[in-house]
């Protein structure tokens, strides 16, 4: 069988343990799961981890839509045009809002005890960072169209795509030695996406600056400048995001997806009660692990 990230043993699942980019949300888990073994949540997490939520995604994603209304009225950004219509709508916020809460109601159906601090961090790191993922760049799409044309914008994001297989790609292998302990050699498609990536953004990058000296005698040098660098925030923002999503965040919940997997083996393995484990009301409904046991 070929071997990937999701068919490891139990014995090699526990290899995770010593991936170092696990550690940058371990402690945040352990904390969540202290208060969940307890019961339930304190009502200062509850609270907190509401307020959070009105904060961040809700209100910085609805400050975004604003920002990306004001600038579609006003036709022009920097003293460049900017696109005259607003990609990212109220209504299109609305439909980001809905399928969040969808994953949200979607995740109650992991309700071990084990799960529940995945699930919390899940909807907080995961699905709200997509959704700001995505605003972000209808918003830059919207600021830099007229700039870059769609040209530039399909090559903008083809370079992202790109780089994110890139990441994915390095992250599997740095996973598969971590789990398997073997060595996995970079493919030649990975190397001539590296470069792609590279000189892609190098052209794009060109491109930008030959436009802006062409407009240098209607709009100041300092603004031409502070343009441009506002639009390396773009590409820097999605490698950057890119970059934590697949190495912090898949490195996080790989072992969530083997807790599950093989329950009782961790459950032994960290030395948990059944309660402990599963929680109380999961053991009302399944009776039959009490059976077992």
């Amino acid at each position: 069988m070929k071997k990937s990230i999701f068919n490891a043993s139990f014995e090699e699942s526990l290899n995770l343990e010593d991936d170092g980019f696990r550690k940058f949300n371990q402690k945040s888990y352990d904390d969540l799961l202290k208060s969940f073994q307890k019961g339930k949540l304190s009502i200062k997490t509850k609270v907190t981890y509401f307020i959070l939520s009105l904060i961040f995604p809700i209100g910085l994603n609805y400050l975004g839509v604003i920002l990306a209304k004001e600038i579609a009225v006003q036709g022009q950004f920097m003293g460049y045009p900017a696109l005259e219509h607003n990609i990212l709508s109220i209504k299109s916020y609305e439909i980001f809002l809905v399928v969040w809460l969808v994953t949200i109601l979607i995740g109650k159906w992991f309700n071990q005890v084990f799960i529940l601090p995945y699930r919390m961090q899940f909807h907080a790191q995961v699905t709200a960072f997509i959704w700001l993922f995505i605003e972000i760049n209808l918003t830059f799409i919207t600021i830099y169209f007229h700039t870059i044309t769609i040209w530039g914008v399909l090559l903008l994001l083809l370079i992202s795509i790109m780089l994110g297989y890139a990441m994915m790609q390095t992250q599997l292998r740095r996973l598969k030695r971590i789990l398997y302990g073997e060595e996995y050699p970079v493919s030649t498609i990975e190397k001539l996406v590296m470069k792609f990536s590279i000189y892609g953004m190098g052209l794009l990058g060109g491109a930008i600056i030959v436009k802006m000296i062409l407009k240098v005698f209607t709009v100041s040098l300092t603004n031409s400048m502070e343009y441009f660098a506002f639009f390396l925030c773009w590409p820097i923002s999605n490698a950057l995001f890119l970059a934590l999503f697949i190495f912090v965040e898949l490195s996080h919940f790989l072992p969530a997806y083997y807790k599950l997997k093989y329950p009782k083996e961790y459950r032994e393995w960290e030395g948990k009660s059944l309660e402990e484990w599963y929680g109380k009301k999961y053991l009302k409904k399944y009776k039959e692990l009490l059976e077992h046991e």
